[in-house]
C-alpha cells in the first residue's frame, strides 16, 4: 500500500481506511485495533487490573490457523496472558483469511477464572465464531 497518512504506535491508516468511518460503512479490523490503541492508555490498569486489548488479526490466527501447542504457549507468554484479568478479543464471522466476513462481535475472558463473556450487537448472529474461538483457547488451555 502506499500513500500512508499517518500510523499510531503499531496501527498504519491509508486513504481508503477513511471511507469506514462515512455513515453506513462497516469497521474492518485496522479501524477496530485503531480504537484499541486509542483506548489502551485509558484502561489498561482499570482498578489495577490488567486488560489486553487484542489485534483482530491475532483472534482471527488463533481461530482460523492455531493448531499448535507450542505455537499458542509462545503467544501466550509473548502477550503476558498470566499477567491479565481481562482479555477483549473482537471476532469477525469470517471464515478464512481470503473472506473479509460482515460481522464483529466481542468475546470478553475472565482469564483469572476462566470465563468468558460474548457481546453481540445482532444478538447470536457471531456465536458459532465466538464458541470456535472459545472451544480453540479451551484447547490450549486445560488446567485453566
Amino acid at each position: 500500500m502506499t500513500d500512508l497518512r499517518f500510523s499510531f504506535k503499531d496501527v498504519d491508516i491509508y486513504p481508503q481506511h477513511f471511507e469506514f468511518y462515512e455513515p453506513g460503512q462497516w469497521l474492518d479490523d485496522v479501524c477496530i485495533n485503531l480504537a484499541y490503541r486509542f483506548m489502551e492508555g485509558e484502561i489498561a490498569g482499570v482498578d489495577g487490573e490488567k486488560c489486553l486489548l487484542l489485534d483482530p488479526t491475532v483472534v482471527s490466527f488463533i481461530r482460523l490457523q492455531l493448531d499448535d501447542q507450542d505455537e499458542f504457549d509462545d503467544l501466550a507468554t509473548s502477550l503476558r496472558l498470566e499477567k491479565c484479568r481481562w482479555i477483549f478479543l473482537p471476532i469477525s464471522d469470517s471464515q478464512s483469511f481470503s473472506s473479509s466476513g460482515s460481522h464483529w462481535s466481542l468475546l470478553i475472558w475472565n482469564y483469572s477464572q476462566n470465563v468468558f463473556y460474548h457481546a453481540d450487537s445482532c444478538g447470536s448472529s457471531n456465536l458459532s465464531s465466538a464458541k470456535s474461538l472459545v472451544k480453540k483457547i479451551s484447547k490450549f488451555t486445560p488446567n485453566r
